[in-house]
């Protein structure tokens, strides 16, 4: 990692700079929190800058209590408490975790409301870190899978197939009509209620911006998806080819989704916006070597890029926004959802 670009970690509405060399991410790979001694940027913000939470005051002293899944116990106690010590040290508070094996809210304890916020932050500093390191489980999306769009690229796939000048192209690198979507964002959701208050979220969006961005748009936004794209330098070596999609209002309403997300610590922001592609051929999870470890796979593409740059699959309303499940397949052929915000 270059140390004068550090990895980011976005808590709320503040961005927090990480040890480039000591990367306080890898800590959800430990099994037993050896790692857990990174360093974590002291808090250098005022009290009115801090989130909203409602702390109230009961025997003399400020209190929170907050859902954290059980899961992450472990990471916010630390290697023989370290973690928690450390926390409760730089905040003068006291930190009550559910014992191992059993559920329950964390409860933070502090003489002040700013001790108090600050070690919450701090706890969700660790939780996001290790949350970001946990294979994703859940992923928003603008699913593409209207009529016109999949006969569309149906013809694509079959013509592309039939080409004779492609290396390395394996049919089976080509994504099911059915599932083709837009990502806006992937999420690692552990426990209900993970899944519950990502649904709330996403209904959240709905009412707080959505509707304003519809009205902007004459209550209705249209989605195009025309031309392709990779996303590295050499088109004779691609893992990953995207359909192209042009819209207005949608890069405001993928934009948002992600703050919002952000803003509940249920995902980082890793990008300045969300890519508008739709993904059309991956080679990446196609296969594995014998060990179950995954093989980097590449395929030519500068005979596609340059006959179908500018192929056209088609428009499509925006009628619904999905929660889906990563790797599931739904009665419909796309993915199950734990949660569809419809928006006609």
């Amino acid at each position: 990692m270059d140390i004068l670009k550090p990895e980011i970690l976005q808590i709320g509405k503040r961005m927090y700079r990480l040890n480039s060399y000591r990367n306080y991410s890898q800590i959800a790979n430990q099994k037993h929190e050896n790692d857990l001694k990174s360093y974590v940027e002291e808090d250098l913000y005022s009290e009115d800058e801090f989130e909203e939470r409602e702390i109230t005051f009961k025997n003399g002293q400020f209190e929170y209590s907050f859902h954290i899944p059980s899961l992450f116990y472990s990471h916010i106690i630390g290697t023989k408490g370290t973690t928690k010590k450390r926390i409760e040290s730089q905040t003068n508070t006291r930190i009550i975790v559910p014992k191992l094996g059993t559920q329950g809210d964390i409860t933070v304890l502090g003489k002040s409301r700013s001790n108090v916020n600050s070690a919450c932050r701090k706890i969700d500093l660790v939780v996001l870190a290790s949350r970001s390191k946990i294979p994703s489980t859940h992923f928003v999306n603008v699913p593409f899978n209207n009529t016109a769009i999949m006969e569309s690229y149906k013809r694509f796939r079959n013509e592309v197939i039939t080409h004779q000048n492609l290396t390395g192209l394996d049919p089976n690198f080509f994504i099911q009509p059915e599932k083709l979507h837009l990502t806006l964002t992937v999420l690692s959701l552990i426990d209900d209620n993970d899944r519950l208050m990502a649904s709330q979220i996403l209904n959240e969006c709905e009412k707080t911006f959505i509707r304003q961005i519809l009205k902007k748009n004459d209550g209705e936004i249209y989605l195009h998806l025309k031309g392709l794209e990779i996303m590295n330098d050499d088109p004779s070596s691609v893992e990953v080819l995207y359909g192209v999609v042009k819209s207005e209002g949608l890069q405001e309403i993928a934009d948002g989704i992600l703050d919002l997300f952000c803003k509940n610590n249920l995902t980082q922001r890793k990008t300045d916006n969300v890519k508008l592609h739709v993904t059309l051929i991956n080679s990446k999870f196609s296969q594995k070597d014998d060990d179950n470890t995954q093989r980097r796979i590449t395929f030519d593409a500068k005979d596609i890029l340059q006959k179908y740059i500018d192929y056209d699959f088609g428009i499509q309303k925006l009628h619904e926004i999905h929660l889906s499940q990563r790797f599931s397949t739904g009665s419909d052929g796309f993915y199950e959802a734990t949660s569809i915000l419809k928006l006609y």
